[in-house]
Parts: structure tokens; C-alpha cells; sequence
């Protein structure tokens, strides 16, 4: 499999949740020892501030951008008084909600914009959809731009260049996880795994959690899941096609294997979607059992 394929399979798998955006002045700004469950994206357009990560700091100028990763604890501060303009955003990027698709990528924590006016007019125009979600236009030019926004993010920070992407550089392990995006039920099993790449089941499950954080089976089984409830919920296919379009040959295990997981049958995740019987359908789409 080539590098454009992985970048094909990763990207048609990966969701962009973008939870807060916006543009302030500010003289002062000191948080310490802060640690978020998402990115924090900053862009100094202008003025000044300073990152500490552990041990390094970064100081920032008009025109850097700083990415802080979720879980990471950091300083981020401002040393003088001056007017500091910040454009950010908390977001994080995501494969099957579960792997951290920048994660893959050896990204640096300050870079400079390849193009300041394009990003500020990007990052404008993501605002101004965002801010007045009162069509389907406005919501699909939001996501539109807000994934345009995370192009030019990288554009800047990687370019072009190959050394600078996958930090799992093990290409094995990249289309193993592929598979698993693609074809969730056909590769459920650490024996199926193995089967095609001729390795140990053991060895496959410890390395791919060591690339992915999350295990090949436990992943397969959350996008199973994920799949089934979106197509139960917003397909008309009857369930027995519902099962086949997984990969189930036979609906019974496919039926089992949701009501292992979620607690219900689908017919009963599908009729408490369609009667909006909230608390059930929150609590199936939720409590994944993995």
C-alpha cells in the first residue's frame, strides 16, 4: 500500500470536532500547569507569549503558531505588557474516536504560517459560519472550513515532505489499521490479523497499542459500533441489511454482539431513536462495553 492510500483510508475516517474558535486581545495571559483533553491551537497575529512544554520554551513572535496536544502539560504566558492579538482554537482530530490522527505525524510544537493572509482569511471566514448556524449552508461551510483550516495548519507545518510524516513509521501496522478502518468485522480477531500479516497475535495486539493506544480488536469493535448505531438511527435499511453491509454473514451474531455491547437489541436502539426516547438512546449510544 502506498503513502497516498493510508492518506486516503485515514483521512475518509477521521472526524473534526472543533469545540471552541475565537480572536482576542490581550495585555496579559498566564495559565500554568494547564492540561486539556484537546488540541490547543494558537496563532499570534500579533504581539508576543511564550510556551513552556517540560523542559523547552518557545517564544512566539506576529506570525508563529504554537500546537499544544491534548494531555499535555504546559505553561503558556505572555512576559510583557504589549497588545498580543491570539487566533485559537481547541479542537481534536480523530480517527473512529479513538486515535489521534496528528498523533501519527511528527509535528513541531511552534512553526511559522507558509501564508498569513490565507490562514487569518480561513480562520475568518470558519468564525463567521460557525457564529450563525441558521442554515444547512452555514453548517457545511463551518466543517468546510474548519477542515480547510486544519490544511493550511499542516501545510505550514510539514509541507511536503515525507520524512516529517507517520512517527509509526512501521508501514505494516499503518495498513493493518487501514484494514481494520475498511473491513472492522473481517478483521475482529487478533487470529484474522495475523492470518494476513503472517505475525504473532501477541506481538500485533502489544505493537499496534504501542502506535495507536487503543488495541486492533477493541478498535475494530468501536467502529463496528459506531457504523451500526449511525445506520440504525438514520438508515432504512432492515436490520438483516444492516448486518450484512458490516460484514455479518449471519444477522444473529451481529444482534448479539450489539445487545453485548450496548445492552439493548438494535430493533429496540432503533425504536427508541425513532420515538426520541432520550434516555435510552443516550445511554446505548454511550456505553460502549469494551
Amino acid at each position: 500500500m502506498k503513502n497516498q492510500d493510508y492518506l486516503a483510508t485515514l483521512i475518509s475516517n477521521a472526524k473534526l470536532h472543533i469545540f471552541d474558535c475565537r480572536i482576542d486581545y490581550r495585555s496579559s495571559f498566564e495559565v500554568r500547569n494547564r492540561i486539556l483533553n484537546y488540541y490547543v491551537a494558537s496563532y499570534i497575529k500579533e504581539g508576543s507569549c511564550t510556551l513552556r512544554i517540560g523542559n523547552e520554551t518557545y517564544h512566539t513572535k506576529a506570525g508563529d503558531v504554537v500546537i499544544i496536544p491534548s494531555h499535555v502539560p504546559h505553561d503558556h504566558y505572555k512576559e510583557s505588557d504589549d497588545l498580543t492579538c491570539f487566533m485559537w482554537w481547541h479542537f481534536n482530530y480523530s480517527i473512529g474516536d479513538s486515535i489521534d490522527l496528528l498523533s501519527l505525524y511528527d509535528l513541531p510544537v511552534k512553526f511559522s504560517t507558509a501564508n498569513n493572509i490565507r490562514f487569518e482569511q480561513v480562520f475568518s471566514q470558519y468564525l463567521v459560519h460557525a457564529s450563525r448556524p441558521n442554515s444547512i449552508i452555514d453548517y457545511i461551510l463551518a466543517e468546510a472550513k474548519g477542515t480547510e483550516l486544519i490544511a493550511v495548519l499542516l501545510e505550514s507545518a510539514i509541507g511536503d515532505s515525507e520524512s516529517k510524516l507517520y512517527r509509526c513509521a512501521n508501514s505494516v501496522f499503518l495498513e493493518m489499521l487501514c484494514d481494520i478502518l475498511d473491513q472492522p468485522v473481517q478483521f475482529s480477531t487478533l487470529d484474522a490479523i495475523a492470518g494476513k500479516y503472517h505475525l504473532h497475535p501477541t506481538y500485533i495486539s502489544n505493537q499496534f497499542k504501542k502506535f495507536f493506544n487503543i488495541s486492533p480488536i477493541a478498535l475494530s469493535r468501536k467502529i463496528c459500533l459506531g457504523k451500526a448505531q449511525r445506520m440504525l438511527a438514520y438508515d432504512s435499511l432492515s436490520i438483516n441489511e444492516i448486518a450484512n453491509e458490516l460484514g455479518y454473514e449471519e444477522p444473529g451474531n451481529f444482534t448479539r454482539f450489539f445487545k453485548l455491547k450496548v445492552g439493548i437489541t438494535p430493533q429496540q436502539f432503533r425504536t427508541a431513536k425513532n420515538h426520541k426516547d432520550q434516555a435510552l438512546a443516550h445511554a446505548a449510544f454511550y456505553e460502549l462495553k469494551m
